[in-house]
């Protein structure tokens, strides 16, 4: 019995007992069956399963919160598609832009607002081009906060190949398009990798040298994405910490 759960060695015991019967279970066994097969009481199955349920609960709220709250807009002028490998594609069905009109009342209203922060990420579109989209955040006149779309750029455009300087181009590209004060950009967010955050050469680094106020942060959700690929290993150990503690 115990070598059909994948275990060696001596299991006639209550601990042992107890490891077969949460092998058995991992391997899909029912309560009744490995009850059964190793005299251990489903109570304890129950309670593995209790805790596993109540992790993957948690852990799936985490990956796969719920949709915030986006504006008809935005729903009209872009579309969000997720893929398997959880990379982003940003696809206009407006010319890769908003239309003049929209653009033209955000754009009015950073400038009223005096200074605006940049939240930027270099993506690829279904055309395997590499696209700089990017939202601006702001206040509006009644005090409150408001992170809109701006504008994409085609990067690629600026330059031969996606480095600092050209994705520094595609920015003030979309800046001065829009009538922005690169002078007035008080932070930028970005997904962090080093052409965005590099000591020297980096971006906002260069973006540094024209604002030296500028604050750059790395986007959180980028950072909560690299949190979850480091943890997605230990969840199973964490499991079988979590069930041998509820049966202490």
């Amino acid at each position: 019995m115990c070598q059909k759960a994948g275990l060696t060695g001596n299991y006639t015991n209550h601990s042992g007992k107890r490891t077969c019967a949460t092998a058995l279970y991992k391997a899909g066994l029912d309560e009744q069956t490995i009850m059964d097969r190793t005299g251990h009481r489903s109570s304890a199955v129950r309670a593995y399963k209790s805790k596993t349920d109540e992790i993957e609960q948690k852990v799936s709220s985490v990956l796969n919160p719920p949709k915030p709250a986006i504006s008809s807009s935005s729903i009209n002028y872009m579309k969000v598609l997720f893929f398997a490998s959880r990379q982003i594609l940003f696809i206009s069905i407006k010319e890769r832009s908003l239309p003049k009109a929209k653009a033209d009342e955000v754009a009015e209203k950073v400038r009223n607002s005096g200074v605006y922060g940049l939240l930027v990420d270099e993506v690829t579109d279904l055309s395997v081009k590499q696209q700089m989209v990017c939202f601006v955040q702001y206040i509006d006149d009644s005090g409150l906060g408001h992170v809109d779309f701006l504008d994409i750029a085609n990067v690629l455009d600026f330059g031969s190949s996606a480095d600092a300087d050209t994705l520094l181009k595609s920015v003030c590209h979309i800046l001065s398009k829009n009538e922005l004060d690169v002078r007035n950009c008080s932070s930028f967010v970005s997904d962090g990798a080093s052409v965005m955050v590099g000591k020297k050469n980096g971006v906002a680094a260069k973006l540094k040298n024209i604002v030296p106020t500028l604050l750059s942060v790395h986007c959180i959700c980028h950072r909560l994405a690299l949190a979850c690929t480091d943890t997605n290993k230990d969840i199973e150990y964490i499991r079988g910490r979590l069930f041998n503690l509820s049966l202490t």
